[in-house]
């Protein structure tokens, strides 16, 4: 797998994605469901984003090659939460996450069908900010659970964009990555994911407050970099039930 993201051109756009709580929204001390991710061209993945994060964990988490996941942090120094901050404010990357609860009406539609396609309009309207693009590649994290449902809500997904008066239809490219891989974009993907979905929760049981990680993460970077939502109701004929 590690090969055939390498193999990628400098101008494929890549969406590492992950998730956040249970898509059947059962769990009641956590009825959250969501899907986020970060997406960046390759060229900037692999020269400057992927090594950032890497730098990271060599100086605040014992090595580039441990794991690092955002639920089984724990308690950690102050040191390395505010690195882990300006990581998140330094580095050039969108970031999309979208989020229903059980609060949601969801209108007799599965909760990872409206995320996906809801998702997706949000990688739609992000991906227009590269005007040069030969590819996308969705990578996601192995699950047995989850690869099924990513198969089915995702797979269909195709990208057209205008190019010389023409609109053409761009290459996309799905890949599943076991968690041992250690894959920079994932672990940074899962952090996005579970900040919204905290967030989200917070929303949930009627605080307005901002997190201080949804603010490093979400709030404190360029607004072009984010395209974040919480959905509330889902109109049968309304752009996210239609997708």
């Amino acid at each position: 797998m590690k090969n055939q993201l390498l193999s990628v051109s400098g101008y494929h756009l890549m969406v590492f994605v992950d998730e956040t709580g249970n898509e059947k929204l059962s769990d009641p001390a956590h009825p959250v469901f969501g899907l986020a991710g970060i997406v960046l061209r390759a060229d900037a993945y692999f020269g400057f984003v992927a090594p950032a994060w890497r730098r990271l964990k060599a100086e605040h988490f014992g090595g580039e090659n441990i794991p690092l996941h955002a639920s089984s942090l724990g308690a950690i120094g102050e040191r390395a939460k505010q690195a882990i901050a300006q990581f998140f404010r330094d580095e050039h990357f969108s970031r999309i996450a979208v989020t229903v609860t059980s609060k949601t009406n969801l209108a007799g539609f599965e909760a990872y069908q409206v995320v996906a396609v809801a998702l997706l309009n949000r990688l739609r309207d992000t991906a227009r900010y590269w005007s040069e693009l030969d590819g996308i590649a969705f990578i996601l994290e192995q699950s047995q659970r989850g690869d099924r449902l990513a198969r089915r809500h995702l797979a269909t997904w195709r990208y057209w964009r205008e190019s010389k008066g023409e609109k053409v239809s761009l290459p996309v490219s799905r890949h599943f990555m076991p968690k041992k891989a250690v894959e920079p974009g994932l672990e940074i993907a899962d952090f996005v994911a579970n900040t919204v979905g905290a967030q989200a929760h917070s929303y949930f049981k009627g605080s307005r407050r901002i997190r201080k990680d949804f603010q490093s993460v979400v709030i404190d970077v360029l607004p072009r970099l984010v395209s974040v939502m919480d959905i509330n109701k889902v109109e049968v004929n309304g752009r996210e039930a239609q997708g």
